[in-house]
């Protein structure tokens, strides 16, 4: 069985990137970095081009997270790989990974079971995020009780793919650029009646956000002005357009999408300028404008 992994980057951390990197590099077959530009490109050509199982693709410039995930699937696909790993530049995997993943594998004895999402430790909030399950006519954020369950949705790093179902499922919607694109993908599995396994015992080490704010007894991710328009945008276009989720689904997610301006204002140091991206992200949600801003 041949295991690749996908590591998209732009301008990251070095010496985070190689944690990254040598957290999950001995584990898998091959690593594929895919850079969306990154002006600090030649230090990662450097840093990396010569290492045993390391392939470097560059981009010459930000195409988003969708454009260069589908880049890597496509490569891993003309290789025949079995299974593909995606990766943000600062997840750190567990040493155990890809076994844990094997035995989760092994465990599971269900049909048409096209990707493994982890349990997600939140760096910025120092505590493990929830699986996002489907209960009755809506999506609910829950804590897994079993070991193994079937989880709606999942964020895109650390989820491991079966390569075999691509070909059904496709790749990642280029036009959203980043924010919602793995969640759109996963409504899209769901669609084709292919499952997400949910793993507790599955640990990947992420950060969500550039920091916390804590409101009441919720602790909320705080991210820059440009995601919370990306946020905004995505949101508001899935809920209009999107034709893998429910009406009620759909609905529940416009509502989200027209609070996050509010939301976003409110926990941002700087509110009118937060308020008015998140507005523009609405904006063109509704007007369908999706692709790349720089502002």
């Amino acid at each position: 069985m041949t295991i690749g992994v996908i590591i998209v980057t732009y301008n990251p951390d070095i010496n985070l990137l190689e944690q990254t990197f040598f957290s999950i590099a001995e584990q898998v077959d091959e690593v594929l970095l895919v850079d969306n530009g990154s002006e600090n490109f030649d230090d990662i050509n450097t840093k990396f081009s010569r290492l045993r199982n390391c392939t470097i693709a560059s981009l010459h410039k930000n195409m988003g997270i969708a454009y260069a995930t589908n880049v890597g699937f496509r490569y891993f696909i003309k290789k025949n790989f079995d299974y593909i790993v995606l990766s943000d530049q600062d997840s750190i995997f567990a040493k155990n990974y890809i076994k844990t993943f094997y035995e989760a594998l092994s465990s599971v004895l269900l049909d048409n079971i096209a990707a493994f999402a982890p349990s997600i430790y939140d760096v910025i909030s120092n505590q493990h995020r929830r699986f996002y399950y489907k209960r009755r006519i809506w999506i609910k954020q829950c804590y897994p009780d079993a070991l193994y369950s079937v989880v709606f949705q999942a964020i895109a790093s650390g989820l491991v793919i079966r390569v075999a179902y691509l070909r059904t499922i496709g790749c990642m919607n280029e036009d959203l650029f980043i924010d919602s694109v793995d969640f759109e993908w996963c409504w899209k599995l769901n669609f084709y009646d292919y499952k997400i396994i949910g793993c507790k015992n599955l640990v990947l080490q992420h950060t969500l956000g550039d920091r916390v704010r804590v409101i009441g007894h919720k602790k909320i991710n705080i991210h820059t002005n440009i995601r919370c328009y990306y946020i905004t945008r995505n949101t508001i276009y899935l809920s209009l357009h999107t034709r893998f989720l429910s009406v009620v689904d759909k609905f529940i997610l416009f509502c989200k999408g027209c609070a996050y301006p509010w939301l976003f204002a409110v926990c941002s140091a700087k509110k009118f300028t937060t308020f008015k991206y998140c507005m523009r992200g609405l904006y063109d949600g509704v007007l369908g404008r999706l692709g790349y801003h720089t502002s």
